[in-house]
């Protein structure tokens, strides 16, 4: 069981990571990158349609490490995918 202090820690982790996400993601936006990342262009054009709509959450789920003592570590991202949704819901 966690205490309130390493919730804490966890809950920051995981706000850094989410800005450090849509930051990426915006970057990919602003810079066109989408053909780099094997993103379609209708997977691009969606994303700028949700910019337009200013619709920049994204659902996912991160896998941490955290033992309570040290840093939490990010082990992977995963959003948008057809498991991530009912992930999310479970936990």
């Amino acid at each position: 069981m966690f205490s309130s202090s390493q919730i804490q820690v966890l809950e920051n982790a995981l706000n850094t990571l989410n800005e450090m996400t849509i930051a990426a993601v915006q970057q990919v936006t602003d810079r066109n990158l989408f053909a780099k990342l094997g993103i379609t262009l209708l997977g691009a054009e969606l994303r700028r349609c949700s910019c337009q709509d200013d619709k920049v959450t994204l659902y996912g789920c991160f896998d941490l490490f955290y033992d309570g003592k040290t840093a939490p570590k990010l082990y992977e991202f995963n959003t948008n995918t057809p498991t991530s949704l009912l992930e999310a819901a479970i936990l």
